[in-house]
């Protein structure tokens, strides 16, 4: 199951840490992040924040059991999106791979009549050949026709015509009618009907802009910091418009997007969100993410292939 990145990671302690171990844990930490240390490194700043954040909660029984709390409804929910994943692989597997039927072979009759002419043509094959070239003289005296050997030529004598290989079919891309789900294309900028959002107990945000691009796409929001990567949002943005993804859970995606007009698939280079805590006030991160091309842009964008979408 995925890894849920808690408190206790920050503080790096087990779930079940007693007070005083949060308390060494914190004390430790707090002196190898000590701000005279690291001047003027804003990483090294950032960490302290989680850590003391992290001190805050877990240092407070009933802050703690609200974040143990929130530990378990996200494990389940990672839990049931990794099931859901596991099945829709299965179940392409077994649509793709034809099932071998083994069936049960007779048990062979070595005495058969049609065995026992072959084993006795092979051992007096001689004697055959002798009655058959008998048989074609008297039928040849009694008919009075005596066919030349020569009559017809071996082979062919018409000129061989080299072998034209047929270029391999084109195939070529149609715009789906419907979404993957059986539902039509929204009519405008939303999340697709019968999709599951998860990754939502988070602040962060990521509007996906396409308001210059005269193409429609269906786009993924993908979570990395799982073994196997999986969306969290499955969403349709229509050409000239803009979806603004909201409540997202601090950690790595990336951006999948399949342009419907052509069908070609990319991804964005990886996006982080964070979440800090400055003087107990919460802070996140609203990103920004085009879907066509800008001059001096920071993004770039990777072809993908289809089990990768």
């Amino acid at each position: 199951m995925p890894k849920i990145f808690t408190h206790y990671d920050n503080l790096k302690v087990s779930r079940d840490a007693p007070q005083e171990v949060i308390e060494a844990a914190f004390r430790s930490l707090e002196q190898k992040y000590a701000p005279s240390k690291f001047q003027g490194s804003r990483e090294v700043a950032e960490r302290m924040l989680l850590i003391r954040r992290a001190y805050e909660v877990l240092s407070d029984p009933e802050l703690r059991q609200e974040h143990d709390a929130w530990i378990r409804r996200e494990e389940r929910t990672l839990a049931e999106a990794e099931a859901h994943h596991a099945a829709g692989q299965a179940r392409n597997l077994s649509q793709s791979q034809p099932t071998e039927i083994k069936r049960a072979m007779p048990r062979r009759n070595n005495n058969s009549p049609l065995r026992l002419f072959k084993r006795n043509f092979a051992e007096h094959w001689h004697y055959y050949a002798m009655a058959l070239g008998l048989g074609y003289v008297v039928l040849a005296n009694f008919t009075g026709v005596m066919p030349s050997w020569t009559d017809t030529p071996a082979y062919s004598q018409q000129p061989l015509q080299a072998f034209k290989q047929q270029p391999a079919p084109v195939i070529h891309y149609q715009r789906p009618v419907s979404t993957p789900y059986g539902y039509p294309w929204p009519k405008e900028a939303d999340y697709l009907a019968g999709s599951t959002q998860l990754n939502q107990s988070g602040l962060s945000s990521v509007t996906v802009d396409n308001t210059l691009s005269a193409n429609d796409y269906h786009v993924k929001l993908v979570y990395l910091d799982a073994p196997q990567a999986y969306p969290v949002r499955d969403m349709y943005i229509p050409a000239h418009a803009m979806f603004k993804v909201e409540r997202i859970n601090a950690g790595h995606y990336d951006l999948r997007y399949r342009n419907l007009d052509t069908g070609e698939l990319v991804r964005s280079d990886p996006l982080t969100l964070y979440e800090t805590y400055v003087d107990s006030t919460r802070t996140f991160q609203n990103l920004k993410v085009t879907l066509y091309s800008v001059a001096h842009g920071n993004m770039q964008t990777h072809p993908i292939r289809e089990k990768e979408f």
